[in-house]
């Protein structure tokens, strides 16, 4: 059972005609909520928080959020089914997609994740933000706590609050969340956003989720992206010292500091893990003695570190959510079998 801590200040209103039935997540202006209708359809109901919804600012950001989504039709993205801004509660209307934040499920049982595992995850990840990026969008917060993952495996990414089009000028200021932030864009050097953004992030996924610590070790998030902005990531080696040559190179070069070092696109990224797919093995996981350089002191959770998150930040943010007897769909290996490949 999931337990999330956040608004529930709507449960059993009705909203865009929907009931508000469940709380599934919160993040700084805005909550996701499970609604349905009289028929039994459910949507995911993203509400923003009643200190904000007023603000023409936060309903510009909602409206934006749910233009750029809106020109996303691809597998693996939430499809946004409506918007409604002039009503008292202003609130985007989105496909449901059940399931549990990767976040969560590493919170729950971090040794599950081997490096079969996270290749796996990864190239998931990588096929969806290839159908985002050919849409011309970059997500610009890709991180554990906004991939929602399915009792069958697949793997949604949501959360575009922060997303960027590239087609537009215009970008998000101190968008995204720092612990996964690139250099650009830690830098505030917004404009530079581009596909390969959103693949340092997912190199600072895989980097915490083999290795139990950030890209950039820090205080609070302002330390974070002040490192971000001006050190480059170590290499995985360092903290990992057994892993895998081939599996240290697909991170270590997504983490390049200078864009163009970096995968050239999600798909050149992808190519590269699917050829050691075939290759490794899954080891070592958290609790193998080749972690032993990881610092003591407590784990670090995946979707944290962003108080300065844009409007949207992870509404399933493992931050937000505690795991409680969960048995989480990382669990068992062959549950990871039934992993999509599409």
């Amino acid at each position: 059972m999931l337990m999330v801590v956040g608004r529930a200040d709507l449960l059993g209103c009705s909203v865009a005609n929907f009931k508000i039935v469940q709380l599934l997540g919160a993040g700084a202006t805005s909550s996701v909520y499970l609604g349905r209708n009289s028929t039994g359809r459910e949507v995911a109901l993203k509400v923003l928080h009643p200190r904000v919804r007023r603000s023409k600012l936060a309903r510009r950001r909602l409206a934006r959020e749910a233009s750029i989504l809106a020109g996303i039709d691809c597998l693996g993205v939430p499809k946004v089914l409506g918007l409604e801004l002039a009503e008292a509660v202003p609130c985007m209307v989105l496909e449901h997609c059940p399931g549990s934040p990767l976040s969560a499920l590493w919170n729950a049982d971090p040794s599950s994740f081997t490096v079969d595992v996270v290749l796996r995850v990864a190239a998931q990840i990588l096929e969806r933000l290839a159908q985002v990026h050919a849409n011309g969008v970059v997500h610009a917060d890709v991180k554990p706590g906004n991939v929602i993952v399915s009792n069958t495996g697949r793997l949604t990414l949501v959360d575009f609050g922060c997303a960027r089009s590239l087609a537009s000028a215009e970008a998000e200021r101190w968008a995204g969340t720092p612990a996964y932030m690139p250099p650009e864009q830690a830098a505030g050097r917004y404009l530079e956003l581009g596909p390969t953004s959103d693949i340092w992030s997912l190199g600072a996924a895989m980097f915490l989720l083999l290795t139990g610590r950030h890209v950039h070790q820090a205080s609070s998030a302002n330390a974070a992206r002040a490192k971000a902005a001006v050190l480059p990531a170590p290499p995985i080696s360092d903290v990992l010292p057994n892993i895998a040559t081939g599996v240290a190179h697909v991170i270590d070069r997504a983490l390049e500091f200078d864009n163009a070092s970096r995968w050239g696109s999600a798909l050149e990224m992808l190519s590269e893990v699917r050829k050691i797919q075939r290759n490794v093995q899954r080891t070592p996981t958290r609790t193998d003695p080749s972690r032993a350089a990881v610092p003591p002191g407590p784990r670090p959770t995946p979707g944290d570190g962003a108080p300065e998150s844009c409007v949207g930040e992870s509404t399933r943010s493992s931050r937000l959510i505690h795991s409680r007897g969960y048995r989480g769909t990382l669990e068992l290996t062959c549950q990871w079998g039934k992993l999509a490949n599409g």
